[in-house]
């Protein structure tokens, strides 16, 4: 274990306390110069709804780190601006790939399952979220993170490309932390995020109707009392709910908890090809009554009985189904690039541009392709966030560091500066740190009061153990003043063991 000591400092200098268009083609025959504009695709907005690649972005990058019982840290070991065709074991996904392909907005998935991680899930996570972190680093001219539609018009404006945050299976929100690292992952950028993976927790009841030691899940478990509140708590925060992995019982539970509208990031159609992981057409007629998308996988096992006979044009009759039973306002794409063996014909981003052609082909107006490739999962993203609750303090802000993933070294430190308005001393305001989800008793860390007439500061120490073991944390800072509003600043951080 580094170092003796976590300092952690802030400084508080007052507190102010303040009270798309409805297509359902191909309706009609495109206009000759539509088909043959090869520039349809790379003028448009393109979101990929589900990619894997964060996996190998963290030891061993040759394969899901699991198999090989990897029991190290989580630092990232690879560079997306790399060529990683023959690098990562599927190489479905790099800079060069995503730019070729013009999938400008990535959706990247954080896998991290109790089953093969137990304890160390949410470290697993929080690497993962780091490595994405580090990505954008490195990669500062090529790519950025993006939440909001703002953010992703901004950064696809620029000519860079947008990337997404999501999670996929949350098995590390539990009962214990779960709300306060739920709005945790917000603030680290999470815009969209499923319940489970293929197995149950305690959010709700998964694909397979077990639990991450196998063991059943209580017959017609679906969503959990708890796991409806984490629904809830979403929509709040303004983070998609994502119905892919979920049992039906869960499924349907979700619906009618959920007051916003929900997406199947990588889903396929059970009418088309009967799969356990695809939508049937009463999922999909609910999901679109509420304004939802449906994003259409690529994976072979999902789109034909035949997997060697999976093809563009089996992703395309999958769209079909979806525009022809609900409308081409409902459905998007969701590869699962770099999660699965792909169809020969889409073996990687680059080549995203042949669903393109072949929509165009099938008769789809230069509107609808739009709204396929990416529009819908972008007007899903709009409407959930804007009506998210986000009072903030007026005039007060947080400067924290260290910067994100920075290895703690010999006597760690993490500082908080904050400021504000006119002075109001401790009655004005309340700071609070949130590690892992858990509130931190700033009494067990032997807090320090220090007042004068213009500000009031905050000093505290604690040995390591008291906050922190080796690994990644996510650390947040809080300043809260009257009528619910807050300041936060959240960090992910690495100790070294």
């Amino acid at each position: 274990m580094p170092g003796r000591g976590i300092y952690l400092t802030v400084v508080l200098l007052g507190v102010v306390a303040l009270g798309l268009p409805s297509a359902h083609g191909p309706t009609q025959a495109p206009a000759p110069d539509e088909v043959e504009r090869p520039d349809l695709h790379h003028e448009s907005i393109v979101v990929d709804a589900h990619n894997d690649v964060l996996s190998f972005l963290v030891p061993p990058y040759d394969r899901f780190p699991w198999e090989n019982g990897w029991d190290g840290d989580f630092l990232p070991v690879l560079d997306l601006g790399q060529d990683l065709g023959s690098v990562t074991r599927y190489g479905h996904i790099d800079l060069s790939a995503l730019r070729e392909g013009n999938l400008n907005v990535p959706y990247f998935a954080v896998f991290s399952s109790e089953r093969f991680w137990g304890d160390r899930a949410l470290e697993q996570a929080l690497g993962q979220i780091y490595a994405l972190h580090h990505n954008q680093n490195l990669n500062a001219d090529k790519m950025d993170l993006a939440r909001t539609p703002g953010d992703i018009k901004d950064t696809t404006d620029a000519g860079r490309i947008a990337a997404v945050l999501t999670v996929e299976g949350a098995d590390y929100i539990t009962e214990a932390n779960g709300k306060e690292l739920l709005r945790q992952l917000a603030d680290l950028g999470v815009a969209v995020l499923g319940l489970t993976w293929n197995d149950s927790n305690q959010l709700a009841e998964g694909l397979n109707s077990i639990y991450p030691d196998a063991s059943s899940s209580e017959p017609g478990m679906g969503l959990t009392e708890f796991g409806a509140e984490i629904v809830q708590k979403m929509n709040e925060l303004g983070i998609v709910v994502d119905v892919s992995h979920l049992h039906e019982n869960s499924f349907w539970d979700v619906l009618e908890v959920s007051d916003e509208s929900v997406i199947a990031s990588h889903s396929s159609a059970a009418a088309v090809h009967d799969h356990p992981r695809n939508l049937t057409d009463e999922q999909i007629e609910a999901i679109a009554a509420g304004g939802g998308v449906g994003h259409i996988a690529f994976v072979p096992s999902f789109l034909a009985s035949d997997p060697d006979q999976a093809s563009v044009q089996k992703v395309v009759d999958h769209i079909d189904h979806v525009v022809q039973l609900v409308g081409v306002e409902h459905v998007g794409l969701g590869s699962d690039f770099d999660g699965a063996v792909m169809p020969s014909d889409l073996s990687g981003a680059s080549d995203l541009p042949r669903v393109t052609e072949e929509l165009l082909g099938r008769g789809y107006t230069a509107e609808d392709v739009r709204l396929i490739l990416g529009e819908n999962a972008l007007r899903v993203l709009s409407e959930v966030q804007e009506r998210a609750q986000n009072q903030k303090l007026h005039d007060a802000w947080i400067h924290m560091g260290p910067s994100m993933g920075e290895r703690f070294s010999n006597s760690p430190q993490l500082r908080a500066a904050v400021h504000g308005g006119p002075a109001s001393g401790p009655a004005g305001g309340r700071i609070r740190v949130i590690v892992d989800g858990q509130e931190v008793d700033l009494n067990v860390l032997k807090q320090r009061y220090q007042l004068r007439s213009d500000m009031w500061g905050i000093t505290v120490s604690a040995d390591p153990q008291d906050l922190l073991s080796g690994g990644f944390h996510v650390i947040t800072v809080e300043l809260s003043g009257e009528a619910g509003r807050v300041q936060r600043e959240t960090r992910i951080i690495h100790v070294g063991r």
